[in-house]
């Protein structure tokens, strides 16, 4: 569940996965993910976020923007 805190909230890599997977659906092609707020060392989050998060979020080709 997301805790909410400054300039956002708090939430766990499955319930990112599938609020970045809503945003998707909508049309966002770009979050911003702030460490400042946490409580966690930013090295062990940013693996964790590579290794777990973004292997379901393949970068978009110019194509799937609409650029040929």
């Amino acid at each position: 569940m997301p805790r909410f805190i400054h300039l956002g909230f708090r939430i766990g890599r499955n319930p990112l996965i599938e609020f970045i997977r809503l945003l998707q659906n909508v049309g966002v092609n770009h979050v911003i993910i702030n460490l400042k707020y946490g409580h966690r060392p930013v090295e062990e989050v940013i693996e964790e976020l590579g290794e777990e998060v973004l292997p379901h979020f393949p970068a978009l080709s110019g194509e799937q923007h609409g650029v040929s």
